[in-house]
């Protein structure tokens, strides 16, 4: 079950929410520009070490790599 910010705010579930949720994609860009600003240099593979505990917990592994914004 999926509930509102302010619900999870009420009920003290902000960090399921926030895991459920996950990063957007402007996030996500932030995280690989702060890593590459870091490291110069990551390879495809290292990118998507990076970012997959950033996705939502609920999605698959097929539909994380399929994620679209709704």
């Amino acid at each position: 079950m999926y509930v509102s910010k302010q619900i999870a705010k009420a009920t003290n579930t902000q960090v399921e929410y926030t895991l459920r949720k996950g990063f957007n994609d402007a996030e996500c860009q932030e995280w690989i520009m702060k890593a590459l600003n870091d490291h110069k240099v990551l390879s495809r593979k290292q990118i998507n070490e990076l970012l997959w505990n950033k996705l939502p917990v609920d999605l698959d592994k097929d539909r994380m790599w399929h994620r679209k914004e709704s």
